[in-house]
C-alpha cells in the first residue's frame, strides 16, 4: 500500500491511498498527521512522508488528477474545494440584492448548490458527537475534537449574525471575501 502525506492548499495536511486513490484523512495539523502516519509505520516513517509533503507541495494537483482519473471530475473538484478551503472557514455568504446587504443562510462547500442550516448542522454535529465513543482511539479523538470545533465556529457565526447591524454585516461580508 502506498500512503502520501500532502500539504494542502489551505496549509494543512491529508493523508492519500493509493489503495482507495482519494484522501482517507484531510484536514490535519502537521502533528496530527505525523501522529497518524506514526502510529502506521513508526516515527522515521512519519518524519520521511510529513518532510517530503512540505518539500513537494504540488503533490496535492497530482492527487486530484489521479482522483480525477479514478473517481471523475466533479468529484476531483468537489474534493479539491473542500481540501482548499481556509481552516477558520466553514461556510461561506450569499448577499440579497433588492436591499441592504445582510447575511443570509449559509452556503456549505459540500457540493455545487448544496445549503444548510446552520442550527440544523450544529445538531447534526451533536449528534456526530454523541454517538462517538471515547474509546482513547487517536484518530476517532481527532474526529470527535474536529466535530466540536465546527460546532463552535457555527455558534460563533450566529452568535455574531445575530448580534450584527446592517453595516456591520457589510463589514462580516467584505471581511469573508477579502479572506477567501
Amino acid at each position: 500500500m502506498s500512503v502520501r502525506a500532502v500539504l494542502q492548499p489551505n496549509g494543512l495536511f491529508a493523508r492519500f491511498s493509493t489503495i482507495g486513490d482519494t484522501f482517507t484523512h484531510a484536514n490535519h495539523t502537521r502533528e496530527e498527521l505525523w501522529n497518524v502516519l506514526r502510529n502506521e509505520c513508526g516515527v522515521n516513517y512519519a518524519n520521511d512522508k510529513i518532510e517530503r509533503a512540505i518539500a513537494s507541495p504540488e503533490r496535492f494537483e497530482a492527487e486530484i488528477n489521479i482522483i480525477k482519473i479514478v473517481h471523475g471530475p466533479l468529484e476531483a473538484e468537489r474534493v479539491k474545494a473542500i481540501l482548499s478551503i481556509p481552516e477558520d472557514v466553514v461556510f461561506g455568504f450569499t448577499l440579497e440584492t433588492d436591499e441592504a446587504p445582510k447575511l443570509v443562510t449559509p452556503m456549505t462547500f459540500r457540493g455545487p448548490g448544496e445549503t444548510f442550516d446552520v442550527e440544523q448542522e450544529i445538531k447534526d454535529l451533536q449528534r456526530h458527537v454523541a454517538l462517538m465513543p471515547e474509546t482513547g482511539d487517536e484518530d476517532e479523538d481527532n474526529m470527535r475534537n474536529t466535530y466540536l470545533r465546527r460546532i463552535v465556529k457555527c455558534q460563533t457565526f450566529i452568535k455574531e449574525r445575530d448580534a450584527a447591524t446592517t453595516e456591520t454585516q457589510a463589514t462580516i461580508q467584505k471581511t469573508f471575501y477579502n479572506s477567501y
